[in-house]
């Protein structure tokens, strides 16, 4: 049973082969109506291809570790913001949902822990 190729560098290297192969069979590759430049091209075409996918991963990646950096660097000045917000107006107050803080909710206590008698 024949095993066709599937990943990239194992269709490139039966690409190669094959053109390898009609380089040495000129007359045969001709006589059948094959044609090695159209093969050569699509192989050119499919490396370049290739190279520029792994280029755009490569800037995707960098832009992802680039919004990540952005976002931990708002993040923390959006905390001193927080912080310095509640520390002047309180943490309970309506004046922080004028800034679009949530004001924090006072929850009762429940009371001193009884034991339960027996």
């Amino acid at each position: 049973m024949r095993r066709y190729p599937k990943s990239t560098a194992d269709v490139q290297g039966f690409a190669d082969g094959l053109l390898k192969g009609a380089s040495v069979n000129k007359a045969e590759v001709s006589k059948f109506g094959l044609s090695s430049s159209d093969l050569q091209k699509l192989l050119d075409k499919f490396v370049s291809t290739n190279a520029l996918q792994e280029k755009l991963k490569a800037d995707q990646q960098q832009a992802t570790r680039d919004l990540i950096s952005a976002k931990n660097g708002l993040m923390k000045e959006a905390g001193k913001w927080v912080s310095v917000l509640e520390g002047q107006y309180g943490k309970n107050t309506e004046k922080l949902q004028e800034f679009g803080i949530t004001p924090r909710m006072l929850r009762p206590h429940k009371g001193a822990r009884t034991t339960p008698s027996a």
